[in-house]
Order: structure tokens, then sequence, then C-alpha cells
């Protein structure tokens, strides 16, 4: 849903944090300032809370920088956790754990203060929303059946403690570099069961073995 660039910008006056590589994250429509400000103020959370993302520069609005809202960000080093396991498929165990613990550490975190807006933030609501549009428009007896089946769970994962959630927690979502790591991509981040975000990372990793783009990408995902 973004355009990713990387920039650097020059000039006396700017201070040194935006004379650094940077950045640039650049939104498709003018109608996605408040997601823009929504992901910028989770990565701040994380930040503040000494959680390893990506620091936030600035977020320019519609007609601030560009006709489409922009998220400028620092540059962190490092290659995407499924590039660095593909390429040394023996590191894939400890990346793995890495990446595990990493999830962990998100859901230990003290959820207070996470930047909530309205009831979209709880994690259930945020992934039934499409879902729920998607039945009342087509009538589709199958998902509606299947949408069913899945309200009658929401009051488990609501008896649940609530805890800051990723929402796409996936080896192209966390950069590595040596033995640091950065989580990228929060667009999909609310407060929920931790239950529920694992589960999703699990069916991602079994969705991603059937699409992945060679042998040893899958061989990998599958492991």
């Amino acid at each position: 849903d973004s355009w990713i660039h990387r920039v650097r910008f020059s000039g006396s006056a700017l201070p040194d944090d935006w004379r650094e590589p940077l950045v640039a994250r650049v939104k498709r429509s003018p109608g996605d300032v408040r997601i823009a400000r929504r992901e910028a103020a989770i990565q701040e959370w994380c930040t503040d809370a000494g959680y390893p993302c990506p620091r936030i520069i600035a977020v320019f609005d519609p007609g601030g920088l560009l006709d489409v809202p922009v998220q400028l960000m620092e540059l962190v080093p490092g290659s995407t956790a499924l590039t660095a396991m593909t390429s040394s498929p023996r590191a894939t165990p400890r990346l793995l754990g890495r990446l595990a613990g990493l999830q962990a550490r998100l859901h230990e975190l003290d959820p207070t203060g996470f930047p909530i807006d309205d009831k979209s933030e709880d994690l259930a609501e945020r992934r039934l929303g499409l879902v729920r549009t998607t039945v009342a428009e087509t009538h589709d007896s199958d998902l509606a059946s299947g949408l069913e089946r899945v309200e009658t769970l929401l009051a488990r994962l609501r008896s649940a403690p609530v805890v800051a959630c990723h929402g796409d927690f996936h080896p192209l979502n966390v950069l590595t570099d040596g033995d640091s790591s950065w989580v990228l991509d929060w667009t999909d981040a609310g407060l929920g069961d931790r239950h529920g975000d694992v589960a999703r990372t699990t069916l991602l990793f079994r969705l991603a073995s059937i699409v992945a783009t060679g042998s040893l990408e899958r061989a990998a995902l599958r492991v």
C-alpha cells in the first residue's frame, strides 16, 4: 500500500538526523493520511518502549511534500529475514528463534499508551472488517458460514489479556544485520490476544510456502 524510497537531504539548516540516509514511505492516496499518522504513532510508541523499529522523523500530510501522505523515517541496515534464511539455510533455525523472540518481546510490552482512535484497533475487528463487508456485498454462503463460526469465537479472544500485536509478523517485515533486527510495516498493528498474532504468523508461513518464488525459499518456509 506504499511506495518505498531511499532518500538523502542536504542543507546547512537541517537538523543532523535529517541529513542521515532516510526512508520515505509514500502512501498511494490522499485519503490515507489517518493510516499514515496511525502507523507513525505506533512506531513512535514502540521506539519509546525500546522496541526495535525504524524511528519516525516526520509525517507529511497531503500537500506538505507531495499530494499524498509521506512518512519519513530512519534507514535501518540489513536485509529481510527471508533473504537471510534463503542465502544461508543453516542459519534458518537461529533466525526463526530471533523472529519468535521479537514477536514475544512485543507481546510482553506494557500496552499502556498504545495509540488507539476507534474500535478498529481491536485486532479481531481489524481482521474481520473486510470479511463482513464482503459477505454483505456478495452474499457468498460459504464465506458467510465461515464468518458465523468465527464470530462465535470472539468472546474467547476478548477474555485473554490485551497486548500489542503486529498483525502481519513474518520474515519480509523484519530486517536483520548481524545480531541486530528491526520490525517494519505496522499497518495491521493493534491490541488483542497474542495468540491471534501468533496464529496469523503461522498461517502466513503455511501459505507462503505455496507461493514461494523458488525451491530454496519454499523449502525454508516449509521447515
